[in-house]
């Protein structure tokens, strides 16, 4: 039985295609499009408040309801992907493999299950919808990991070198740039306090969430540069933006965010040798461009921190861009040593919370709630954070079924690359999108970023979503699609 046709319908072998299929790929490429816009706003700090337990955190975002812009391109993104995919009879939906798509699921049912036990029930229902959303990401992603591979580098390229612009000018002034318009924190005691006038923070609101972002974006570029054979205009972009945001990197000074970004480029240089034999040679070279330009780079760093600091005169303080005297300050054994003890300390005190909720948690968004009625109810101090490791907040929030969930989604490029074929090669992007989750599951070890604040919480089901799509998808033949 022919179907019925519309008028104004394309003929597609000899027949007339219906104008709702014709809609259905376009939406959903349009909704593909609005997703990646919410990666990359998720990166500034405009929002709307709705609730806010400011004798919790000073923070809306760790202690109440938030709702920002990049919540809208989310909805918009997922509402319209759906319209189009109603409209795509023939297109099916990915969920990657089981170990990407089992724990992402557990984790979200578990947000909703947790509104009947947790210590605040409406701020958990807020956080649970929240949760709901970036599921519904992930599953976008998996299953058009190929047709989001371009709008999602765009978004990632245009907002980073954006971040690294206005944090490189920040260390270069010394001082906010004044761009409150675009977001930017210009609050002096802000940045006395919380982040310090010698680091660099973008548009962001703090140095090392932006400086992860930073790191994906890097990362991103070289897996670009070295895999997909990329040449011209595009060759250049990539390495391009690679440069500006390695800089913006090393300007936030974020040491998590910096080894992230080390593991994800080594990751990206390895994958190099799964790839097909005639493809490897022309991908190593590749790999040896990008780290000439990186010895190059801090090569030329170096020896102008040296002349600035001579110039200077004996005695006098070193200025505030010759940025490698203050990245060795930071990575110096007794400044990292400093910073772990903070993060220990911080699981410590978290440790009354688990034991007393080890089956269930104390539900999603509640942690800082939790924590504070736990240990300090009386004093409005408004500084209770969410704890800086991923599996042990998952652990306070969710129980033991959210730790193990975690587990099996830390575990996950381990498992993907046990089950590989030896007959068997993997698109590209799979590749591409494992060097950004290495750096996103490094950083979690000792951040909640990844899964707590809006930058890297809607980052990361991207990541993993079109890192999962990817792998599910095999090719018998070469690396290459």
């Amino acid at each position: 039985m022919v179907r019925p046709t519309l008028k104004g319908a394309e003929p597609v072998n000899g027949r007339r295609l219906p104008l709702p299929e014709r809609a259905g790929p376009a939406l959903r490429y349009l909704g593909i499009g609005l997703l990646a816009m919410a990666v990359g706003s998720a990166t500034l700090t405009f929002d709307w408040i709705i609730s806010h337990l400011v004798d919790v955190n000073l923070v809306a975002e760790f202690a109440g309801s938030v709702i920002y812009p990049s919540d809208i391109f989310l909805v918009g993104g997922l509402a319209t992907w759906v319209f189009g995919w109603f409209l795509s009879p023939d297109k099916t939906l990915r969920t990657g493999p089981w170990y990407t798509f089992l724990p992402m699921l557990a984790l979200t049912v578990m947000s909703v299950a947790s509104i009947i036990w947790a210590v605040d029930g409406p701020q958990t229902a807020f956080s649970a919808l929240r949760r709901s959303c970036l599921f519904g990401r992930y599953i976008v992603m998996a299953t058009e990991f190929s047709k989001a591979l371009a709008p999602a580098l765009a978004a990632l390229f245009v907002f980073g070198v954006l971040h690294a612009v206005v944090g490189l000018g920040q260390v270069v002034a010394g001082a906010s740039l004044g761009l409150s318009m675009l977001g930017e924190v210009t609050s002096t005691y802000y940045l006395d306090v919380f982040i310090g006038d010698s680091r660099a923070y973008g548009l962001g609101f703090n140095p090392n969430p932006i400086g992860l972002f930073l790191a994906v974006v890097i990362v991103s570029a070289f897996g670009l540069f070295v895999l997909k054979r990329v040449h011209g205009p595009v060759a250049i972009l990539a390495l391009a933006v690679f440069g500006v945001c390695l800089l913006g990197l090393m300007a936030t000074q974020s040491r998590a965010a910096m080894v992230g970004g080390l593991l994800g480029g080594l990751t990206v240089a390895i994958s190099v040798f799964g790839g097909s034999p005639e493809f490897r040679w022309s991908a190593l070279r590749r790999v040896g461009i990008i780290a000439a330009f990186v010895v190059l780079t801090l090569g030329t760093l170096g020896a102008g921190a040296a002349i600035l600091g001579a110039l200077n005169g004996p005695g006098e303080p070193a200025p505030r861009f010759t940025l490698v005297s203050q990245i060795a300050q930071r990575i110096g054994s007794e400044d990292v040593s400093r910073g772990l003890q903070s993060r220990t300390k911080d699981w410590d005190l978290a440790y009354p919370v688990i034991r007393d909720n080890v089956a269930l948690g104390v539900g999603a968004g509640n942690f800082p709630t939790a924590l504070k009625n736990r240990l300090n109810p009386d004093t409005p101090d408004g500084l209770w954070v969410p704890i800086h490791n991923v599996f042990v907040l998952n652990l306070a929030k969710w129980g033991v079924l959210g730790a193990a969930s975690w587990l099996v989604i830390m575990a996950a490029p381990m498992l993907w690359l046990l089950t590989l074929k030896k007959r068997t090669l993997p698109r590209s992007e799979a590749w591409i999108w494992l060097g950004p989750l290495t750096v996103l599951l490094t950083v979690s070890l000792v951040e909640f970023f990844p899964w707590a604040t809006q930058d890297a919480r809607l980052l990361f089901p991207a990541v993993l979503g079109l890192w999962a799509g990817a792998v599910s998808y095999r090719l018998d033949a070469t690396i290459l699609p």
